[in-house]
């Protein structure tokens, strides 16, 4: 029997609790407003990834999910290198605002980030989040993608080394207790 490897949050933040599977994550404490990232660079491009926000705390402005190439602890997602989607529906792409805005996340918000990567330092990313979506040309800078390739099964015991893949890690941030997000 094959066992499928499915994504996961990391259980190394004291801040967060996740559950037995590592598909959800619950804030734990206020003390602190660090990054929880996904158990590994685990999300590949070329694929989607969703997002249930099962209950909210207080919000903030630095409250959110994202996609990111580095799982170095910070205190933000709006950061060189990630994609965010702020608790209030503004999008960053490597710490610049958007002008483009998405609805806000409230308890029970649906959140897709599907990407596709384009070129060597180019990923074509979609957020959907309630009934709107936007998708733009997220430009990496190559300091940061180094060593985030992959290799990939192609079936019947083959590996081929895929030069134009990115791993990117999964993350939230949020200030206040009581919030939980499940990957679904």
């Amino acid at each position: 029997m094959t066992k499928y490897c499915f994504v996961e949050w990391s259980d190394a933040n004291d801040s967060y609790m996740t559950n037995s599977e590592g598909t959800t994550a619950t804030k734990a404490t206020a003390e602190s407003h660090e990054v929880l990232y996904s158990k590994g660079a685990a999300y590949t491009c070329g694929h989607s990834i969703v997002f249930k926000v099962v209950e909210t705390g207080s919000i903030h402005e630095d409250d959110g999910i994202g996609l990111c190439i580095s799982n170095e602890i910070q205190n933000t997602l709006k950061i060189p290198g990630s994609l965010f989607l702020s608790s209030a529906g503004a999008v960053y792409v490597n710490g610049e605002k958007m002008k483009t805005r998405l609805p806000a996340i409230s308890a029970n918000s649906v959140i897709m980030f599907e990407t596709e990567q384009i070129e060597h330092k180019k990923i074509r990313a979609t957020i959907e989040s309630g009934e709107k979506s936007v998708t733009f040309d997220w430009k990496l800078e190559r300091e940061l993608i180094e060593n985030q390739f992959t290799d990939r099964s192609v079936g019947f015991g083959m590996t081929v080394h895929d030069s134009k893949t990115t791993n990117l890690y999964f993350a939230m941030c949020v200030l206040c207790e009581n919030w939980k997000v499940s990957i679904e």
